[in-house]
């Protein structure tokens, strides 16, 4: 009755909904459906209804969801003092993983755009296939790992999650920012030599590293214990508000205004970054359990 293996973890819900609550929570629910199947029977019929409507409500609902679920938790009469305090040192974290997706999943994107159209495909004496820039995460990430897992376990005073973050983010930042460079040098309409979009992957899939490993340990440790599973939801949330940035922000990108796109964006992520380090010492002391 067990189950193989689960033990009481695997067959006890820590914190189900209370019978009393479920007609309130289904009636929510259904609610929310309503609401949307009616907006969209309205756009439909006033002939309003398209791929720009539907994109837009997307993007708006990725950031509204997770904004909503903070608010729910926080107000919340399940959680304790401390961990509403965890809750609130879970935000900072929980933006920057925002942010880092935002500039991490422009790579099939803007990126992929950058390598077709504003490279110069045959500088090193053959043809680039651009659908090639998407194997530089991958091949970085294989490369690169070992020497950051080395790194970590023998050092004897490492940077702490949050800090892990900062970094994180400044190389993110960074690696957009190096786009700027060529545009400034060569002018925005010149095909820039691949060694630049090589460097920017390259150095975004170093700041990977950094957070992408340890965003889901910082989740868990700083979730409620009513709210466990739900926090774990919130750390792939933080994926889908990225790309529902990118869904907006991505209409501002042009060859002729790439290098402004990619400094502004950059520099951005570089300056968050540097803010997060600042804030980390509060976030680590509500990780390990003080105020």
């Amino acid at each position: 009755e067990s189950g193989i293996g689960q033990g009481d973890p695997g067959t006890r819900v820590p914190n189900p909904i209370e019978p009393e609550h479920r007609a309130r929570v289904f009636g929510s629910i259904a609610a929310g459906l309503a609401v949307v199947l009616l907006a969209i029977a309205g756009l439909w019929a006033t002939g309003n209804f398209n791929a720009d409507v539907v994109v837009n409500a997307i993007s708006v609902l990725s950031l509204a969801v997770p904004v909503c679920y903070f608010i729910v938790m926080l107000r919340s009469r399940k959680i304790t003092a401390q961990e509403r305090g965890r809750v609130v040192a879970f935000i900072p974290l929980f933006v920057a993983m925002v942010i880092f997706w935002f500039v991490e999943e422009q790579q099939s994107g803007v990126m992929a755009q950058y390598a077709d159209q504003q490279t110069a495909l045959d500088a090193w004496g053959f043809h680039i296939d651009p659908t090639l820039a998407q194997t530089i995460n991958p091949v970085i990430m294989l490369i690169v790992a070992p020497f950051v897992a080395i790194l970590w376990t023998k050092l004897r005073r490492q940077p702490n999650t949050p800090q892990k973050f900062s970094i994180g983010l400044v190389l993110t930042g960074l690696g957009f920012a190096v786009l700027f460079v060529p545009w400034y040098l060569d002018g925005p309409t010149a095909l820039v030599n691949p060694i630049w979009p090589l460097l920017s992957l390259a150095v975004i899939a170093i700041g990977e590293l950094f957070v992408n490993p340890v965003s889901l340990s910082a989740t868990t440790q700083l979730a409620p214990a009513a709210f466990a599973a739900q926090v774990v939801g919130l750390n792939y949330a933080a994926d889908a508000a990225g790309q529902g940035l990118i869904a907006q922000f991505s209409k501002l990108y042009t060859a002729e205004t790439s290098g402004v796109y990619f400094a502004v964006i950059g520099i951005a992520v570089v300056l968050l970054g540097i803010g997060l380090w600042f804030y980390a010492p509060v976030v680590h002391r509500r990780m390990i359990g003080e105020q």
